[in-house]
């Protein structure tokens, strides 16, 4: 089936935010993914196609699934991780995209039994509560159970750890997915380097964290954000 032109401008976003990833540390070779749910229909979504790295996606390279696996646009593979991506969205309707990629600060800090903390305003983002971490198994997720498994561990948190794995974040928007991605990868550097010291390092107590979640990170501020990393993404891939 060929593409819609009607879909344009969503896959021309969802384009983007893969490479924005790739920049901002979710690279990973030709593997990790991104998705983002068929507006016209919610029982679908679409993905980044295998065997192309995040940094090379443009909007042809991307196919459309249905929640069991079935492509039903797009010339290129799906990934096998698809159950990931469906079972998330299955579980709730308010996620709109998903991420699910390798980054190795958060992959390793999310391995260790330790987790993120609001030490810096990033971490924030992510805590209260603790981000979950998925331990069922520690290699890909192929099938529908393992999904749901996967989903039930997420809960109604935007993130969870994938032991020895790699990361899953959900989203309202593309938008969101992008910039929670690029939090992630910097709270972990973070709460790492606190972790290296050797020493306690203050957190904020959680009614500051809350607030500053709030505060910093609103739906406004996540748009400037994103306005950013595209800006950002044109200068790496040296457009002017």
């Amino acid at each position: 089936m060929a593409f819609d032109a009607s879909d344009a401008d969503l896959r021309a976003k969802l384009a983007a935010g893969c490479r924005i990833l790739a920049m901002e540390g979710h690279g990973d070779v030709i593997w990790g993914h991104m998705t983002v749910r068929d507006p016209g229909n919610p029982g679908r979504f679409w993905m980044k196609a295998s065997g192309v790295g995040l940094e090379e996606i443009t909007a042809d390279d991307l196919v459309l699934l249905d929640f069991d696996g079935n492509v039903i646009a797009g010339i290129r593979p799906r990934h096998n991780e698809f159950p990931i991506h469906a079972e998330i969205m299955r579980r709730r309707s308010d996620v709109q995209a998903v991420v699910h990629t390798h980054p190795p600060l958060p992959t390793v800090l999310g391995s260790s039994g330790q987790t993120i903390t609001p030490i810096t305003h990033e971490g924030s983002y992510f805590s209260p509560p603790s981000v979950p971490v998925y331990t069922e198994t520690t290699d890909l997720i192929l099938t529908r159970a393992q999904g749901e498994a996967v989903a039930g561990a997420m809960g109604d948190h935007r993130a969870l750890f994938l032991k020895n794995h790699g990361i899953a974040l959900a989203a309202s928007s593309i938008e969101e997915a992008v910039v929670a991605s690029m939090l992630l990868v910097k709270a972990a550097q973070a709460q790492l380097i606190a972790i290296g010291m050797g020493r306690d390092v203050p957190a904020s107590s959680d009614e500051e964290a809350l607030a500053k979640r709030e505060h910093i990170y609103h739906p406004e501020a996540i748009a400037r954000a994103w306005q950013y990393l595209t800006r950002k993404e044109r200068r790496w891939d040296g457009v002017p």
